[in-house]
């Protein structure tokens, strides 16, 4: 069988498939007139960081500490959360980047943990990890025995929730516990952040 779409048919998919994804990301990403905003203080410098819409989409992830401006690096995904911190123990400012896209290996808009570090003011991917150990749904930094490690909610294959605890280590993330399972999508929430 011989499927052909004509110009005006490629158009109108294309329309719907656009739409679809707004309606699908929606509230998934900042208000382009509130854009997101951090500010860290590491060894005596305040670092702010903002993820300011680009006009192509997506967003270019700004840094400024009182001396100095960064490159710009883009961000060409609809992002979800923004969290600074030192994870890889550097004491070099991280970025994570929570994103929304699809990746070579999975083909579904998921969410995932982008993780972005600086070198001499520019923005360098530290890990872009495509997957934790089941669909995520959201993740906290934090710090705990003198390590800043990372805390996520995910979804379970039988429909609840869990929370997990991930360190950094040589390549990326490493699990390092469960902290709560079968958990409601609200119950996660509540136990995210302290």
């Amino acid at each position: 069988m011989k499927i052909t779409l004509s110009f005006p048919k490629i158009i109108t998919f294309g329309l719907i498939f656009c739409l679809a994804n707004l309606i699908i990301l929606n509230g998934c990403h900042p208000n382009p007139e509130n854009p997101l905003l951090k500010v860290i203080s590491m060894h005596g410098k305040q670092l702010t960081v903002e993820l300011r819409p680009r006009s192509m989409g997506g967003y270019w992830l700004l840094a400024h500490d009182e001396t100095d401006e960064f490159t710009p690096y883009p961000i060409k995904w609809p992002v979800y959360r923004l969290e600074l911190g030192d994870v890889n123990q550097d004491k070099k400012p991280d970025a994570l980047i929570g994103v929304i896209k699809e990746t070579p290996y999975d083909s579904v808009m998921r969410r995932r943990l982008f993780i972005y570090t600086v070198e001499e003011n520019h923005w360098k991917p530290l890990w872009l990890g495509s997957r934790v150990s089941q669909p995520l749904v959201d993740f906290h930094l934090f710090p705990k025995g003198g390590e800043m490690l990372v805390k996520t909610i995910e979804k379970e294959q039988n429909g609840l929730y869990l929370l997990a605890e991930y360190r950094f280590g040589n390549f990326g993330l490493n699990f390092s516990q469960y902290l709560e399972r079968d958990l409601t999508q609200s119950e996660a929430r509540k136990q995210l952040q302290p």
